[in-house]
């Protein structure tokens, strides 16, 4: 087998077995960069800083030895994103233990003050869906911030599952995650659901507008970014036309094809429940209003984790006892003890010896390269 299990602009990461342990990991090797040196700094008190908390990737030791930095980690399966390539679109009853499990998650980075600022299906872990399907982890805390040190204005989030308060320049905390989560969600369940995600902020913002609406006057009138695509008339706010902001900003966004095939929230919402049993129409109709509380366009007023997990389309409190659709609901969700924390052990920090090694003969020493296992 292939020890390689993917290169990026931070380094590479590998397949390795722990030659003490036996245990097979996952080892991110850092490149040779200052840039990524400071990367490896942050990430790494980022990782100490959020160890305890529940459905997290299990990060194990780290390397610093001479000018090469690693990092290891427990071993996974495939991503989400690989998953959809295979099965796509989820049903409900998949989509909901991902979100139980996701939302645990954000409830224990929320009570530390942590956020992410990168949930997307890539960085949603299978943990052995062979075993456990559908249990996942949340992985890659490369980008993740405390939520005292952010700002308004501060840029964060891939573009497509940027929340608006991102965009605007409003304050930033913990929710920002949550919009994040609900777009994955639609990602996840509906195949038209890419028409809302656009190519570029302005676009986006356009399809924000259309899809759920226009923020709120109050929310534009404290935005620090809301005139480069808003304009201000008659005591009221309006999104700018395409030419009128390539005019005002100089910029020629990235604009993804116009598609009628939903318009709205709303659209998406009775064209899902077309040809399904009366189940899974109530079904859909709970998590459609789940979706509408992760996608409220002011922060203030978007759904905690605490709360979400205790909504009915994740307590299934909706669906009627003994009916077939409901036992295929409750078999798919993982069993799931304890509120928000693992019981991880500290990472660790290797003690080199003082003699002269190469950080190659070091990861040699202790990681054994899987090209021959299967």
């Amino acid at each position: 087998m292939d020890s390689s299990l993917g290169e990026g602009v931070f380094g590479t990461v590998t397949k390795c077995r722990n030659r003490a342990t036996n245990q097979i990991v996952v080892l991110k090797v850092m490149k040779k960069d200052e840039k990524m040196c400071l990367n490896f700094k942050r990430e790494l008190e980022m990782l100490e800083h959020i160890s305890p908390v529940f459905n997290l990737v299990k990060f194990i030791e780290f390397f610093d030895f001479q000018d090469r930095q690693s990092m290891v980690f427990e071993m996974l399966d495939i991503s989400v994103y690989d998953l959809m390539q295979e099965e796509f679109p989820f049903s409900l009853s998949q989509a909901r233990p991902v979100a139980k499990q996701l939302l645990i998650a954000l409830q224990g980075l929320q009570d530390i003050a942590v956020i992410h600022a990168d949930i997307k299906p890539d960085n949603i872990m299978l943990v052995n869906h062979r075993e456990q399907p559908f249990k996942v982890k949340l992985i890659d805390f490369g980008v993740a911030k405390r939520s005292d040190q952010v700002y308004p204005g501060q840029m964060m989030q891939p573009i497509s599952v940027r929340a608006p308060e991102v965009r605007l320049g409003l304050p930033l905390w913990e929710a920002v995650d949550m919009w994040s989560l609900a777009c994955c969600l639609l990602f996840f369940c509906y195949e038209t659901a890419e028409e809302f995600f656009g190519y570029s902020d302005f676009d986006n913002m356009t399809k924000l507008a259309n899809f759920i609406g226009t923020p709120a006057k109050e929310l534009l009138d404290e935005a620090l970014y809301a005139q480069k695509y808003f304009v201000s008339e008659n005591n009221n706010w309006r999104l700018k036309t395409l030419q009128e902001f390539k005019e005002s900003t100089g910029e020629n966004p990235d604009m993804s094809e116009e598609q009628h095939s939903i318009y709205n929230l709303e659209e998406l919402i009775k064209r899902s429940r077309e040809f399904v049993s009366e189940q899974e129409s109530n079904d859909r109709d709970a998590f459609h209003d789940l979706l509408s509380k992760m996608l409220e366009i002011n922060a203030e007023k978007r759904i905690t984790p605490a709360q979400a997990l205790l909504h009915p389309f994740i307590t299934m409190d909706h669906l009627p006892k003994g009916d077939n659709y409901t036992k295929e609901a409750h078999e798919l969700m993982p069993i799931l003890s304890g509120a928000a924390h693992n019981t991880h052990t500290p990472p660790v920090k290797i003690k080199y010896p003082t003699f002269a090694l190469s950080a190659a003969q070091t990861l040699v020493l202790l990681y054994e390269l899987l090209d021959e296992v299967s």
